[in-house]
């Protein structure tokens, strides 16, 4: 039978990918979420409903999916496939697959349950477990015509229409013409055994802490990379639990995300964690793995180890050459040949050899066909009742943040506690505010006979800081409000937007008079690009500052100033190393009421007053 030989190409891989293996839904292609994922998409799923639907509830999901989806494509096919030549045939009854320096692989024909076609591949479903299918693919161009295709579909189909009991008898005459069996080929060791639920838990159990220990000195080759990680989410989780503690607004859907990626660490750590035997037990018990046992012949030859599968789901054959052995591992009860992803092996049971003068001939075999020769590392593993506890305490973590997102998003908002009058007094005159008895006074009548006395003590502080920062010309108090240079206020939406960003830098300067922002001057609006009519554009700021133009754009939306501004001098000040900043709070309004001062005079403020002050920053013009 003609044998085809070929490279699969991006293209391909993306077609094998997109248009077979992601919507069978079966097989290695598939990516399949386990529970952990499902529970975390549920949870930022969750979350994101109740507190930022845009954020968590849209892009966080989508984004894991197509993350998860694009990982798989271009971890598992573009960058394995893409790579390797193989070669595939059809004879005596077998689809023979073999990747060049690599591997020899024959499934039963019979094993061919589903056959089709895409644009560019021929691709066969082949049943390795009840409920399990392998998808192999080769190129429609490596066939001469259409003919020559039908012709090698044909060759597989005529060995599907056998029945149960003739494609059995037809696997047994079959049985030992492969290289290892009775072809001629110089055997040196072969073994029969049943591998049954039992057998193939403390095998796999035999070969996960093998490698998990250490054996293949692959395991610390990561290591750097999975520090970082971890090193990167404390950084992360810390980071964003410290914002949360200091109030930044937004902070908690940080603190989420952070406990979020918790369930992926705490699932790693957990792995690492628990004896992997009861695992191995579960799913034979679920029927995860039960077709996976049955009669194997493992033959170690002159060219490789042969190893040839008889199970209900059919007949297969693997040959791995030597060249593409890793190791070979002696544990307590097993001898396992290791191929180099670290992860194959093919495995003799010592309880069936003929004493350790066999072993030691495999040893000295493995040597001269310069195979490592290992002893199998053992792994300590925690209590089991540390695996538990860890998977309760990730859970109430996220449990406990999601019923406090849902507490403070549905609960009636406090109700501020009411300050009296002259308490405001008080504590602004703390806080370095001056005020005289008699202004004091005045604004006491004020309130009284505008029966605002309720209000101004219900939201403390504000309206006196306004009346501090603003004279009215029909009042009779402006020449006492002139002594009270600790506040400045403005109101967002501008009165004349073409002259108000002077005014507010002015009365900004104001404040900080004595610092290094007495050396600005000749401060200006350019409203060229600004379009009128539309009420959009950009309006040119420009100042002096030692004999140095700035210049900044401030975005235009009608007559609403651009927040930005108040970041103007902040760049100069840290620029320029100055202790001091401007801080802005809301006055329960559309408007700003600013202050310059430092760091600890801005948190006596906050922990005085209950206001919030925040910080714009600027860097970019100087």
């Amino acid at each position: 039978m003609k044998k085809y030989r070929f490279r699969i190409t991006g293209e391909e891989a993306r077609e094998l990918y997109f248009k077979v293996l992601r919507k069978k839904g079966k097989g290695p292609g598939k990516q399949s979420f386990r529970s952990e994922t499902r529970v975390v998409l549920a949870v930022l799923l969750g979350l994101g409903c109740i507190a930022y639907p845009a954020l968590l509830g849209i892009v966080l999901p989508v984004a894991a999916i197509i993350f998860g989806i694009m990982g798989h494509y271009y971890l598992l096919l573009k960058r394995k496939l893409c790579q390797e030549t193989q070669v595939v045939w059809v004879e005596d009854g077998y689809l023979k697959v073999e990747t060049e320096g690599k591997q020899h692989v024959e499934f039963f024909c019979q094993n061919v349950i589903e056959i089709r076609m895409t644009s560019a591949l021929l691709v066969l479903g082949i049943c390795r477990a009840s409920k399990t299918t392998g998808w192999y693919a080769v190129p429609l161009r490596v066939f001469a015509d259409e003919k020559e295709r039908e012709e090698f579909v044909d060759s597989i189909r005529s060995h599907q229409t056998l029945t149960g009991e003739e494609a059995e008898e037809a696997a047994e005459e079959q049985g030992d013409t492969f290289p290892g069996g009775d072809s001629g080929e110089r055997i040196y060791f072969r073994q029969c055994f049943r591998l049954d639920g039992e057998d193939w838990a403390r095998l796999m159990t035999d070969a996960a802490e093998a490698i998990e220990a250490g054996t293949l000195r692959k395991r610390g080759k990561g290591r750097p990379v999975w520090i970082g990680i971890t090193a990167a989410y404390l950084v992360f989780l810390g980071v964003s639990v410290w914002l949360l503690a200091r109030g930044v607004s937004d902070a908690q859907w940080l603190v989420g995300i952070a406990l979020i990626m918790g369930v992926f660490f705490s699932s790693l750590i957990q792995s690492r964690l628990e004896k992997p035997e009861d695992k191995m037990r579960q799913q034979m018990e679920k029927g995860a793995a039960r077709d996976t046992c049955g009669d194997f012949t493992v033959s170690v030859t002159e060219t490789g180890v042969w190893q040839s599968i008889q199970n209900p789901s059919g007949k297969t054959n693997i040959m791995t050459p030597w060249e593409n052995l890793l190791c070979m591992v002696e544990t307590d009860a097993h001898i396992l040949f290791f191929e180099k992803d670290g992860k194959e092996f093919m495995a003799l049971f010592k309880a069936r050899m003929e004493g350790r003068e066999q072993i030691e001939c495999l040893k000295a075999l493995c040597r001269e066909k310069r195979v490592e020769v290992l002893w199998g590392k053992r792994k300590k593993y925690a209590p089991g009742w540390i695996s538990p506890l860890l998977k309760v305490a990730t859970v109430g973590l996220i449990m406990a943040f999601s019923l406090c997102i849902v507490w403070g998003k549905y609960r009636e908002p406090a109700v501020p506690k009411p300050v009296s009058f002259e308490e405001q007094i008080s504590v602004l005159r703390s806080l370095e505010f001056i005020i005289p008895d008699d202004m004091e006074q005045l604004l006491y009548d004020y309130m009284e006979e505008a029966d605002m006395l309720t209000y101004v003590e219900n939201y403390p502080y504000t309206w006196i800081l306004m009346e501090l920062a603003w004279a009215n010309e029909d009042r009779d108090w402006s020449d006492l409000l002139q002594s009270s240079a600790e506040v400045f206020w403005f109101d967002f939406e501008a009165w004349d937007i073409s002259e108000d960003y002077v005014w507010i830098l002015e009365g900004m300067r104001e404040l900080s008079a004595g610092s290094i922002l007495d050396d600005v001057g000749n401060i200006r609006e350019d409203t060229e690009n600004v379009d009128w009519e539309k009420g959009t554009g950009t309006i040119t700021i420009s100042l002096e500052w030692k004999g140095q133009e700035h210049f900044w754009e401030m975005d235009v939306e009608n007559d609403w100033i651009d927040p930005d501004v108040l970041g103007i001098y902040n760049g100069l000040l840290k620029k320029e190393g100055a202790s001091e900043r401007f801080y802005v709070t809301g006055d329960d309004g559309q408007g700003a009421l600013v202050f310059y001062g430092t760091k600890e005079w801005a948190a006596a403020f906050e922990n005085a007053t209950g206001l919030e002050l925040e910080v714009y920053m600027v860097k970019k013009g100087w």
